[in-house]
């Protein structure tokens, strides 16, 4: 049965099989057909049943001849099979959910009728591919669409079609899901989801997923359940976290993916199920921690892990008893024992219950023992002391451990004893003997420790120890002074001191003084001293000192005695002084005609003793002297005269003049001959040190020059000179001395290797006679055309040198790259290259640099590192190249390498051209040019620079081709190909080709394989000898068209001011649609088409209850050309009326106590007729209402029974209200609701207060005085009654000074302190209420300061009355600041005497005659005291008194 496209247009089909008898029968809606079978025959289904389509791995022999495979490719729903053979028929309703998730191919949740997006169009078929191959893909379908394919073959005899095949594109996940319907909270762990299917199936789907986003932790990952897709859309979802705000989505999931509804809007508005779970009671409530002292515990304790909800209080049990029930999270629990056990738990409470932590035990925290007895001493020894002491009374705590502290003659108390071990005494041994010990025990707990009173005992004496040595001092020759201290350790009283001098007791006293002077001692003599200390138990000595007495003058003669050893030293000795009276050192001092010299002879005598460095045959004088600190002893001189010896101080021979051959070599006489008569010269020559020597000159007497001829060129020869007479000779030292250079011999003309395209190597053998050393060597290397003649230094010497850079040639294949001559040395000065040019001048020049780096030269091409190459070589650019281009300039270009390099690279030579070489070797004196080499042609190479194809496509389905000719041949071209690929493939096909001929060429590509709208990329590839060069890659795409099959709009109301606008994109775009432009038709809008952008807008800000003309607008463009729009056919509708909206604020006005005016403005948005106002009122707050209240209140109304009720004071269209006869200092709020035929909305509520009354009673204020600058101001707040409102602030008055200062305070202040006034002083203080009204009456309060330190007391002034009484007179202070209660007398900063306040002088007795005083006086009052200035007197003189008696002493006789 064909039922072609009719099937296709978005409706629900009723379609029905049925067999009855032997016809079999389809129906779809009202057109069936039939066809008859054999009679009598049963239907049985004994097999899988499919409906739809069949699966994929299915095979039958049916299937071959028809298309089943592709299923139905739309949506089921309501199958029901019935059965004939029972009366009556039964009907059975299969549920489709159950069915094999194999059934992928049907849609089993159906179709909604209004969401179908895309519809079958009659013949509305399109081109999807044309060329002539046998398949095609087709990228522009839509998901889960079927559609129908049929392929048209087209010849030169005309054009044929095939049959219709039915096609379907597979699924994908739906583009939009609904937020959930409905959800509801089970408990605070779990929640009822209900949901809808998507509206846009786009493909089967199998499961839902239902998520919880945490609003209030948004980086904790969602709960999740996930249910099948079995037509049941409520699921529970768990986990929650209860008092959690959640955002629950639903996803909706098949075999192509998930969607999930909105989550947020991109404002930030929740788009999706927003849930607040319930409160639970709390979970993992921690257990409370304790912060110890010795009698309480400070317990805090951290919020439950998971309080589940608002935690409304805590409630914390001591030993079973709650002792704490609020919110705080800490507690302080006094009053318990030092040291105690206690069990603590916790209990947190939501508003749906408690749970408590586990039980913690904490112990108060431990103190010192209680008072500990002073230890019991027993001294058992002079090192031993025995303690023993009583546990404390009170250990408070745990006796953790004991110290014994050790005080030694009221010393700093040190640590003795410290141990954990529990015992009452202990036994202190190396102790000092004969000392006064205080101990001290103390008790530890973990609380800290007690102290006892200290204990005091003596150690026994001993013998003194750690006696120190004496400190001697010589004073003389003959004398030294002996001190001494104390012993470190002396055990006891010290009863004596003794010394000991070489061994002898010198001295022994028991004299307090410690000091001897030993004399009748020789100088320089030495002596060890000790120091001996003695108490009653015994004696100990110190340590051995050493010391001699000073020296003095040494005494009697020095003989000195000399001997020969060589002719140039001699040996010496002498012998001592009689009396050498001190250390003695010995210098001997000799002189001859060249100066005097002297050696140290050290400390000894008697010895001999060399003296070397003297000249041979030389008269010297000698002697030596002995001397110490005091004084110096000399020998007699003594004249001796050293041997004769050989001449010395030769100097080696020197050149004077040299050539190539022949050097004149000259010599001068020895600096000193050492014995007497003539000398002989001798002058010897050899070519090396292994070669014997030639004697030119023998025994010559007067000569000192020789010319020396018939020699080589460059060549080392050592020379040196013999000098000799009867008592010896003397050779000097080889000299070496060279031949000058010449110019190079003859060089053979170079070789080539290695001979590629670009490139060549080139060697050479140096000159058999270099006749110098070979600083460089210079190849030249010219155009083929050059004659055998040719000789570079025929061209004009202006060079222009071209820096070139230097590579390696030989690659790894190559057989040249093992040669060690290419390896260019650490020690080459310079690589150049230069073509000779007749125009310019030298313009390179070098720079200094590293040694391994070779000089740059100016040059606009950039160097490039040679350090690690291993040929030179060089490289031509494209202006080197052109010195070969035309035949008409011989223009040899020149490399110059060091001497030590014999071979070269030459590269970036031209392709396929002859070049001939010739070498140059040169040193400083000249160069040698070889002959000519023969010429050579380079290999061909393939092209360079073929050019990129200038591409212009002038219709949709051609490109066009032009380019030039190549950069370089580089040899024979023979063909042009020309490719093409698609961009993004790497297939690459040969579109034409074209023989080589001359430029400029063109090829136009229109081969049926081009589409609209495609980049491709185009390339030319050229061959030639030696093979194919390619150009780069170019890309073009063919011209765009107007988009075509834009369906129209899917139009969804959402509300009164907004709709859902969704389409999709065009079947043939045709272009870049880069945007579309949605009409209703105003406004208008655009919608930007980036890459995965949803097709669908929601258009806000809509007018309620208007009709609109939904078009879209698709435009195509591309390349710079504009393909053209197309707008699709208008969808009608028309958006929902609505409630007012935009309601402006009321404007309360306060009028009196009865009386508030409210206006309003109209609605800015009415979104409908018949516009009325509804103002409603309620009583909000209303203090002064009480229940019974005093006779003076009677006035006011007594308490409403409105109180909180909303009341309708006014229903009309005006835009404002009187709203009079309203309570005293009460507070209404007002609400607007604007309502029109469709609705009312409600404004925001807004509160106002009537004002309030007049005060009935002022304020009681309490001042007193703080100090005698400030006071203290109290006040309480009058009740609501007195005030007839409520505080607004208060306005404190202080006078003087006039005016008052006043300052203003808040509702919440009760009292300040008025600062910076002045003692002793009355002042005024008034406080007023304000109520926002009205002000009370003024509450006056009288006060006077305290008294304060007086100020401005003067300095006394002093009379002197006589010599031993002056009358001192002063004035009362400027400022008293309070009452004088007296004042005080200051003699000399010291206090004399004191008055009553009344005094105003005083009269100073008993005083020195004739001396100064520095006399105060001191006012004072309750608070404190002034001291004046100082003011200085003096007395009157007065005659002298007690006169001592004279003392007489009789000093001689005379």
């Amino acid at each position: 049965m064909w039922v072609g496209l009719s099937y296709c247009d978005g409706d629900w089909k009723q379609v029905s099989l049925a067999k009855r008898g032997s016809v079999i029968s389809a129906a779809v809606d009202d057109w069936e057909e039939e066809i008859k079978g054999v009679e009598g025959a049963r239907l049985r289904v004994d097999s899988p049943f499919y409906l739809g389509g069949v699966p994929t791995e299915l095979v039958h022999s049916a299937l071959k001849d028809h298309s089943y495979k592709q299923g139905l490719g739309g949506c089921l729903r309501g199958l029901t099979i019935r059965s004939d053979e029972k009366k009556p028929h039964v009907s059975e309703r299969i549920p489709l959910f159950v069915a094999s998730r194999r059934s992928v191919r049907v849609n089993l949740d159906g179709c909604p009728t209004s969401e179908s997006r895309f519809h079958c169009r009659g013949n509305d078929s399109v081109l999807v591919y044309s060329g002539r191959k046998t398949e095609a893909m087709d990228y522009s379908l839509q998901p889960f669409t079927e559609y129908l394919y049929r392929f048209v073959a087209l010849g030169a005899g005309g054009w044929t079609s095939g049959p219709w095949q039915r096609g379907r594109s597979k699924g994908k996940a739906p583009i939009s899901v609904p937020p959930p319907n409905a959800v509801e909270s089970i408990n605070g762990f779990s929640a009822a989801v209900n949901w809808l299917p998507p509206t846009d199936n786009r493909g089967p789907i199998d499961r839902y997923e239902l998520k919880a986003y945490n609003r209030d932790s948004p980086e904790v990952l969602p709960v999740q359940a996930s249910y099948p897709a079995d037509g049941n859309f409520t699921g529970v979802i768990t986990g929650l976290i209860p008092s959690t705000q959640y955002i629950i989505t639903v996803s909706a999931c098949g075999h192509d993916g998930c969607t999930e509804s909105p989550i947020d809007s991109d404002g930030g508005n929740d788009l999706g199920f927003s849930l607040t779970t319930p409160v639970e009671a709390p979970e993992a409530v921690s257990s409370p921690s304790a912060v110890s002292s010795p009698s309480a515990l400070f317990v805090i304790w951290e919020p439950p892990g998971r309080p589940n909800g608002e935690i409304t209080e805590y409630l914390l049990y001591h030993n079973d008893q709650m002792v704490y029930r609020g919110k705080n999270r800490h507690h302080n629990i006094t009053g318990l024992g030092v040291y105690s056990t206690h069990f603590l738990v916790l209990s947190a409470c939501t508003s749906m219950g408690c749970t408590n932590s586990s039980q913690v035990t904490a112990l108060t925290s431990q103190l010192p023992p209680g008072p500990l007895h002073a230890p019991t001493l027993t001294p058992l020894d002079s090192r031993t002391i025995f303690v023993e002491w009583l546990r404390p009374s009170q250990i408070n705590g745990v006796l953790e451990f004991y110290s014994i502290f050790l005080s030694q003659d009221g010393a700093e108390p040190l640590l003795a004893y410290n141990s954990t071990a529990i015992v009452e005494d202990h036994t202190l041994r190396n102790l000092t003997p004969g000392t006064f010990y205080a101990i001290t025990v103390a008790a530890c707990t973990g609380g800290g420790c007690t102290l006892s009173p200290p204990s005091h005992a003596q150690t026994e004496e001993s013998s003194p120890e750690n006696v120190p040595a004496p400190l001697v001092t010589p004073l003389s020759p003959h004398a030294l002074n002996v001190s001494w201290s104390p012993p470190h350790t002396p055990n006891g009283v010290i009863t004596s001191y003794g010394l000991w001098l070489d061994g002898v007791l010198k001295v022994n006293s028991s004299s307090s003084e410690r000091f001897f002077v030993v004399e009748e001692l020789s100088p320089w003599s030495r002596h060890i001293l000790r120091l001996q200390a003695c108490t009653a138990q015994g004696c100990g000595k110190g340590p051995m000192v050493e010391m001699r007495t000073l020296e003095s003058a040494p005494e009697g003669p020095l003989l000195l005695e000399l001997t020969n050893q060589s002719s140039r030293s001699l040996q010496a000795r002498w012998t001592a002084p009689t009396r050498a009276n001190g250390n003695l050192n010995y210098t001997l001092y000799y002189k001859s005609k060249d100066g005097e010299s002297m050696t140290d002879g050290g400390s000894a005598a008697g010895i001999w003793m060399s003296v070397t460095d003297l000249q041979p045959y030389t008269n010297y004088s000698f002697y030596v002297r002995g001397c110490n600190t005091q004084g110096c002893v000399e020998s007699l001189p003594l004249t001796f005269i050293t041997l004769p010896a050989a001449p010395d101080g030769l100097s080696p021979p020197a050149v004077v003049n040299s050539t190539s051959t022949s050097l004149n070599v000259s010599w001068s006489a020895p600096a000193n001959s050492n014995a007497p008569g003539p000398l002989y010269y001798s002058l010897q020559m050899r070519t090396s040190p292994h070669r014997s020597a030639i004697r030119l000159v023998d025994n010559a007497t007067d000569t000192f020059s020789y010319y020396v001829t018939g020699l080589s060129p460059y060549t080392k020869y050592q020379f040196r000179v013999v000098v000799s007479h009867i008592h010896g000779k003397t050779a000097g030292a080889w000299e070496t001395f060279s031949t000058a250079e010449d110019s190079p011999g003859p060089l053979d003309p170079p070789n080539i290797l290695g001979l590629q395209s670009r490139s060549i190597l080139a060697f050479w053998i140096s000159p058999k006679q270099p006749n110098g050393h070979i600083t460089n060597y210079t190849l030249y290397l010219f155009p083929g055309s050059v004659t055998s003649d040719y000789k570079p230094n025929s061209f004009s010497n202006a060079t222009k040198s071209l820096h070139t850079n230097l590579s390696p040639l030989i690659n790894s294949n190559s057989s040249f790259h093992t040669l060690s001559d290419f390896t260019t040395p650490s020690g080459s000065d310079f690589i150049s290259v230069s073509p000779f040019n007749t125009v310019s001048n030298i313009v390179s020049s070098f720079g200094e640099g590293p040694a391994h780096a070779f000089p740059h030269h100016f040059s606009t091409m950039n160097p490039r590192n040679v350090e690690n190459s291993d040929i030179q070589s060089t490289h031509f650019n494209s202006s080197t190249s052109s010195f070969f281009s035309s035949p008409s300039r011989l223009t040899p270009l020149s490399a110059t390498v060091p001497g030590n390099t014999t071979s070269y690279a030459f590269v970036d030579l031209l392709p396929y051209q002859t070049y001939i070489l010739q070498v140059e070797a040169c040193n400083s004196v000249g160069c040698s040019l070889s002959s000519m080499s023969q010429r050579f042609r380079t290999l061909p190479a393939t092209p360079e620079g073929v050019p990129a194809p200038d591409l212009y496509s002038d219709t949709p389905t051609s490109v066009l081709l032009s380019w030039g000719a190549p950069e370089k041949s580089n040899g024979p071209l023979e063909r042009w190909l020309m490719e093409r690929r698609l961009v993004g493939t790497k297939k690459v096909s040969i579109v034409g080709h074209l023989p080589a001929d001359p430029p400029p060429l063109s090829f136009l590509d229109s081969s049926s394989a081009l589409s609209p709208w495609t980049t491709y990329q185009y390339r030319l590839v050229l061959q030639n000898q030696a093979g194919n060069a390619t150009g780069p890659w170019v890309n073009v795409t063919t011209r765009p068209s107007r988009p075509a099959g834009l369906s129209p709009p899917k139009v969804k109301v959402l509300g009164p001011e907004s709709l859902q606008i969704a389409w999709s994109p065009p079947l043939i775009p045709n272009g870049e649609v880069h945007g579309y432009e949605i009409r209703l038709p105003e406004p208008q809008f655009s919608h930007d088409a980036a890459d995965g952008a949803l097709l669908n807008v929601t258009v806000t800000n809509l007018v309620p209850y208007t009709n609109y003309s939904v078009t879209v607008l698709a435009c195509s463009e591309g390349g710079g050309h504009v393909g053209g729009c197309t707008e699709s056919l208008p969808t009608p509708v028309t958006t929902f009326p609505s409630r007012p909206g935009g309601l402006a604020p009321l404007s309360i006005v306060s009028v009196s106590e009865s009386f508030l005016a409210i206006s309003w403005q109209p609605p800015s948005r009415p979104n409908g007729p018949n516009i009325r106002y509804n103002l409603l009122r309620r009583k909000s707050r209303e203090p002064l209402a009480v229940t019974s209240a005093p006779a003076s209140t009677a006035t006011s109304p007594p308490p409403s029974e409105d109180l909180h009720r909303w009341l309708h004071v006014y229903s009309g269209t005006k835009l404002f209200y009187q709203d009079k006869g309203l309570s005293r200092f009460t507070q209404y709020q007002y609400q607007l609701e604007v309502q029109n035929d469709v609705g009312q909305t409600a404004g925001e509520v807004f509160a106002a207060w009537t004002m309030a009354g007049l005060p009935q009673k002022s304020p009681s204020v309490s001042v007193h005085p703080v100090n005698h600058t400030a006071l203290q101001v109290n006040w309480t707040q009058p009740s609501l009654q007195d005030l007839q409102g409520e505080v607004e602030c208060f306005f404190l008055t202080v006078e003087p000074p006039q005016p008052g200062l006043t300052q203003t305070f808040g509702p919440d202040v009760k009292s300040t302190v008025i600062n910076n006034l002045w003692p002793s002083t009355n002042y005024l203080v008034s406080l007023q209420v304000f109520n926002g009204a009205h002000n009370t009456s003024k509450t006056v309060v009288n006060v006077t300061t305290a008294d304060g330190k007086p100020e401005g007391m003067l300095a006394p002034e002093v009379i002197p009355v006589n010599s031993s009484t002056a009358r001192v007179l002063w004035f009362p202070p400027l400022q008293p600041n309070g009452a004088v209660t007296g004042y005080k007398i200051y003699l000399n900063d010291h206090l004399h005497d004191s008055v009553d306040p009344n005094s105003g002088s005083y009269l100073l007795g008993d005083l020195l005659p004739f001396t100064i005083y520095s006399i105060q006086v001191e006012a004072c009052t309750k608070y404190a005291c002034t001291r004046s200035n100082v003011t200085k007197t003096t007395t009157v003189e007065d005659l002298p008194a007690d006169w001592s008696t004279p003392h007489v002493q009789v000093i001689s006789p005379r």
